[in-house]
């Protein structure tokens, strides 16, 4: 689901992510040839990755809850989850 833009140092910044769950940065210069004997440099740098997004997912996830009373992760797209916040509001 596209939601949000921006790149993940940007978003960690944006989104106040923790340290701990903070996207790091490695050297991006390996290649097919020695990319499983770098696999220790490499699969923390992934993991962090895999955790910042995580982190920035959730939270907005639960802000978006918090708003509206729609699990947003029910929908493929922020269109679907709009359309029944729209849906949701049309009453009024």
């Amino acid at each position: 689901m596209k939601m949000i833009m921006g790149g993940l140092n940007k978003l960690c910044k944006s989104f106040k992510v923790p340290d701990n769950y903070k996207k790091s940065s490695i050297e991006h210069n390996y290649t097919e040839h020695d990319w499983l004997e770098n696999k220790p440099i490499w699969s923390p740098y992934l993991k962090r990755d895999i955790s910042s997004l995580s982190y920035i997912l959730m939270t907005l996830f639960n802000k978006l809850f918090s708003i509206t009373k729609i699990n947003p992760t029910k929908y493929i797209s922020i269109a679907s989850f709009s359309k029944k916040v729209v849906d949701g509001y049309a009453g009024f």
